[in-house]
């Protein structure tokens, strides 16, 4: 998908603009100054929840979607950091055998 079609599609939906601006200026910050590639921009916008918490000097946390897989930081902006690198290592399908978590509609 190109750019124009990206724009095209994301600014004929009806959002508030309360709404549409973080994300705006998420792809601005993202287009502007990394001159990135559509995958670069998808990565930039997505979010993760994770779940931390202090222990004596260090950070620890999982990501909701890996609670099998821990990691820590002296801060929690490193934890944050190692928490996103854990998110690319699990999820670009490399590792074998990774367990998630997921949501199952019971009807």
């Amino acid at each position: 998908m190109r750019w124009s079609q990206i724009a095209t599609t994301f600014f004929t939906q009806k959002f508030s603009k309360a709404t549409i601006y973080p994300y705006l200026f998420r792809i601005l910050y993202v287009v502007i100054s990394l001159n990135c590639k559509h995958s670069d921009l998808m990565e930039a916008i997505a979010k993760t929840k994770y779940k931390y918490w202090q222990e004596g000097e260090f950070w620890l946390g999982y990501l909701e979607e890996f609670p099998d897989y821990m990691t820590q930081g002296e801060s929690l902006e490193d934890l944050k950091e190692n928490l996103a690198d854990l998110y690319k290592e699990l999820s670009n399908g490399k590792i074998s055998s990774v367990r998630r978590v997921d949501e199952l509609d019971i009807s």
